[in-house]
């Protein structure tokens, strides 16, 4: 019994150096895991097709004081009978801060 004590005190000796040791290096780790992340203001996504990859979609909105503006831009490539087809399409909307579209 005396040795099961022992080592068990030892252990718990061991395992609170190590811990003491390595736990700046941990919060460290942790750290950015209590910020909080500002939103993504660009977004790239992959269009794809049967398994391809055809093109691409980008998303980006930008806040300023008053208003708000959403950009989509969508381009893509693909063979129709032996035919290259190239397609691109824009959207650019612009609304107040509050979510009121502006004309």
């Amino acid at each position: 019994m005396r040795a099961i004590v022992a080592a068990a005190a030892q252990w718990a000796i061991l395992f609170t150096g190590f811990f003491m040791r390595h736990l700046p290096a941990l919060l460290v780790l942790l750290l950015p895991l209590a910020a909080p992340a500002a939103p993504t203001q660009e977004q790239w996504f992959s269009v794809v097709l049967d398994g391809r990859k055809i093109g691409s979609f980008e998303s980006s909105r930008v806040v300023s004081d008053s208003s708000v503006t959403t950009r989509q831009h969508l381009a893509i490539e693909f063979d129709r009978a032996g035919t290259p087809i190239s397609m691109s399409s824009t959207e650019t909307s612009e609304e107040s801060v509050a979510g009121q579209p502006r004309a």
